[in-house]
């Protein structure tokens, strides 16, 4: 269930506009990343034993936190008026 409230919260900060949702965003994304990783050692290192379903959502979760960040970083840049031809 966290994992798909966590889902929500970040489909929630793509719908909004701005750097402000934006950050929150790449914030989420980011924390579900690292939460998917530490999964992932736990898996690896205390179970020994991998579920494909936990690693597809794992992967999911690192793309999604990457293209968070670079959203986050297109937020906050400058716009720059086009140059008149």
């Amino acid at each position: 269930m966290i994992g798909l409230f966590g889902y929500l919260a970040v489909g929630a900060t793509a719908l909004r506009r701005g750097p402000a949702a934006a950050a929150l965003g790449a914030a989420l994304a980011g924390a579900a990343g690292l939460f998917a990783g530490y999964l992932l050692v736990l898996q690896l290192a205390v179970i020994e034993a991998v579920c494909v379903w936990c690693v597809t959502s794992d992967a999911i979760a690192a793309l999604l936190a990457v293209a968070a960040f670079w959203s986050a970083t297109l937020a906050e840049a400058p716009r720059t008026p086009a140059a008149a031809a």
